[in-house]
């Protein structure tokens, strides 16, 4: 090139890219909490929470989950380590080996998780100050052919809940009447939580009375709006630089020399 300020600009541009990156990373991570790489791990918002009963905001376009079945086969001595979920993976289960123990003649045990709407079920207690976050989960094991249920797992494993209010804790009932919150942690940011699993019942996520219901998972948070702003301004530059550097050469400076304008 004969004009000096066009890879100038270029160099400016490119500079601006990486500032305009790690701005935006930034103030992901302020706006998060944790850290994450907002404009290469996913673009637009997460998926949408699946509820049995959704609230009216979210009624159109839900769809609404229904029950999966699983049947693990059971060795002599001991099971081997499996994950089942919900149809949607809004739960999940991870059970390590040996964790279903041998019951007589049977050779499998059948999973089934059903999600269910928490208004059908026993409330919490109002002195937790808590409220049901999204769907409740019943998980059922059954040995195969005896038709036994299974009480408790005989080694522990774990269960993970997608919920669409920032998460507080997850709650367990046996029978779907008296709940107990089981000892939980935030599992990548507020949207999952997870705890130990030792027996099947009923599991539910739950949120503090004050949770907003406009983070749900419908539509994106903040972090994905950042996200998503930041990858339109890299793209508008990107377009818009070729027309810059045609702009600041000028008429004429990008033909090869020695050709008249209008021939090949």
């Amino acid at each position: 090139m004969r004009a000096g300020s066009a890879p100038s600009l270029a160099r400016r541009a490119g500079v601006a890219l990486v500032v305009l990156y790690v701005l935006v990373a930034a103030l992901t991570g302020v706006v998060s909490g944790h850290r994450v790489r907002p404009l290469f791990d996913t673009i637009g918002p997460p998926p949408a929470y699946q509820w049995i009963n959704p609230p009216p905001q979210f009624a159109a376009g839900n769809q609404k989950p229904g029950p999966m079945t699983y049947d693990l086969p059971l060795a002599s001595t001991k099971t081997s380590p499996v994950g089942v979920s919900s149809a949607e993976a809004q739960l999940v289960l991870n059970l390590p080996a040996g964790a279903v123990p041998p019951h007589g003649a049977d050779t499998a045990v059948h999973v089934v998780i059903t999600p269910l709407d928490p208004a059908t079920l026993g409330p919490l207690a109002p002195a937790l100050g808590l409220r049901p976050d999204g769907n409740a989960y019943r998980t059922e094991f059954t040995y195969k052919p005896s038709g036994q249920a299974l009480d408790s797992v005989a080694s522990p494993g774990n269960v993970f809940l997608v919920v669409p209010l920032p998460g507080h804790g997850i709650a367990f009932s046996p029978d779907g009447t008296s709940w107990q919150l089981l000892d939980s942690q935030a599992v990548g940011g507020q949207s999952a939580m997870g705890a130990v699993f030792r027996q099947p019942g009923y599991y539910m996520g739950t949120a503090r009375p004050s949770a907003a219901t406009q983070t749900t998972k419908k539509g994106g948070g903040s972090t994905t709006v950042l996200a998503v702003v930041g990858v339109a301004l890299l793209a508008l530059m990107l377009v818009g630089l070729p027309a810059v550097l045609r702009f600041v050469r000028g008429p004429g400076r990008g033909r090869p020399p020695g050709r008249p304008p209008g021939r090949r």
